[in-house]
């Protein structure tokens, strides 16, 4: 790769981003797939939330994570097939939050770092340093959660079928769209993760922006077994 002379000048963000979707592009050759997901884990079950950014995913991974969640990542994924079916590993492990959500969430205030890609909105935090023991490197999702923020005095949680299930998992993988010669291939890894799980939408509340831990109460029915 050879870049232009103008490359030293640009922002630190577009130089991240360029060096990200060339590693995509090469891990793709391997059979691994981006995703833009928080991944998390409870009794052996692999959730992941999804949505876009600021729809609550982050303050969703964390409060399940204080109240003794297992995590993979709280925003980047890496999709592979595997013999138990697809799965997902984390392509980074600390989670990347708004500071603001030290105000719920005190005990990770001296924790946070400043990000060297000059986003100065949004800083990682180590989980393992604030709840020691929790991450794991990879898992099989059997529930899709679609978060949405709603102005809703109360959250909701929605079944969603399998076709519109695909269609938001599809809007959740960048390189889908910038890699046509093996997109059949990412699309049937898309289907499988979509055929393995249970999807559902959650319309997400002021009581859950109040509330975060309530989270745990409105995924309280959901008991599948591996």
């Amino acid at each position: 790769v050879t870049l232009h002379r103008s490359f030293k000048g640009k922002p630190p963000l577009s130089k991240y981003n360029f060096f990200l979707v060339g590693l995509i592009h090469l891990l793709s050759h391997r059979g691994f797939y981006d995703l833009h997901a928080a991944a998390l884990i409870r009794d052996g079950i692999g959730y992941l939330f999804l949505g876009e950014s600021d729809s609550g995913k982050s303050s969703t991974a964390l409060s399940l994570v204080r109240q003794g969640w297992h995590y993979v990542s709280d925003d980047a994924l890496l999709v592979r097939p595997s013999a138990d079916g697809i799965e997902v590993l984390a392509f980074r492990r600390h989670f990347y939050l708004d500071p603001v959500l030290s105000h719920k969430f005190p005990e990770i205030a001296p924790h946070l770092k400043g990000s060297a890609t000059g986003d100065h909105t949004k800083q990682f935090l180590d989980v393992e340093s604030v709840y020691p023991g929790r991450f794991r490197p990879s898992c099989i999702p059997k529930v899709l959660i679609y978060t949405q923020i709603v102005p809703q005095p109360e959250s909701t949680l929605i079944p969603i079928d399998k076709t519109t299930a695909l269609i938001k998992l599809m809007r959740q993988s960048a390189s889908l769209f910038f890699k046509r010669q093996a997109v059949n291939v990412h699309l049937e890894a898309m289907k499988q993760l979509v055929s393995q799980s249970y999807s559902y939408e959650l319309l997400a509340g002021r009581d859950l922006y109040e509330k975060p831990e309530k989270i745990t109460e409105i995924l309280s029915g959901l008991n599948y077994s591996v």
